[in-house]
Formats: C-alpha cells, structure tokens, sequence
C-alpha cells in the first residue's frame, strides 16, 4: 500500500514537472555557441538556477500532492480517528515542509549574493530586488 502511493506521488510529480523541463533554459547563459564567455558571476547564476527550479519545480508541485492528498484524507474520513489522524499529519508535514523549503531558500540565496558581492552587504543598500544577485547584472 505505501509502494503504491509513492509510485502514484511520483508518478503525479513527474507529470508536473515536465512542462518546466520542456521549456527549459540553460542553466547558465553562457559558454555555448555565439554566447558571452563564462565568470564568475554564472557560475552564481547557476547554482541560483538550480535552486529555483528545485523550489519551484520539485517542492511546490509535491506540497500541492501532499495538501490534496491530506484533504481528501478528511473528506472521506467518515469519522475515522486514524483517516482523520492521517489527513491532519499530512496536511501539516507539507505546510511544514514549504516552510523549511523556503527559509532554506533564502538563506541559500542570501549567502549566493553575499558571496557574489560582499560589499553589497556590507556598504548597503543590501536589500534589493529579490530575484537578481548583485554585481552580476
């Protein structure tokens, strides 16, 4: 019973990140054909790619499954202490698990901008766009 809800999981997530995948952009712009040559700066880029595809791509689409999962689990409880012990369980693993993906992602951009452009950080103004690493522009 749990192989089969992990294949059915896995099934339903691999469905929902091909269309990232299809559309898929290097991961970093540069070192192919007619392109600028790579710095360091793309290498930052990069690794800020990576983990923005995972946060995106992999833990949303899964929390999503999970919150579903864990709702369907009450709707159809019919009063059962464990389908209701379950639904409850799985509906707070995910939202638990969105808030330590996130607070995982801001600490992991925060050290790639800093490690990118200390000064920034300290000489301010270090807060700035969100979604772009500073002195790599």
């Amino acid at each position: 019973m749990i192989l089969r809800k992990a294949i059915v999981i896995l099934i339903a997530t691999v469905i929902l990140i091909l269309p990232f995948l299809v559309s898929a952009t290097p991961l970093v712009p540069c070192g192919g054909t007619g392109q600028k040559a790579c710095t360091v700066c793309d290498f930052f880029v990069g690794i800020k790619n990576i983990v923005d595809f995972l946060t995106e791509a992999v833990a949303m689409p899964v929390a999503v499954i999970i919150l579903i999962y864990g709702g369907v689990m009450l709707l159809t409880s019919g009063g059962s202490e464990d389908k209701i012990r379950k639904g409850k369980s799985a509906l707070w693993q995910a939202v638990w698990g969105l808030i330590i993906v996130f607070a995982a992602w801001l600490i992991i951009d925060t050290i790639i901008k800093w490690l990118a452009n200390p000064s920034v950080f300290l000489f301010g103004p270090w807060i700035g766009p969100w979604n772009s690493i500073p002195g790599c522009n």
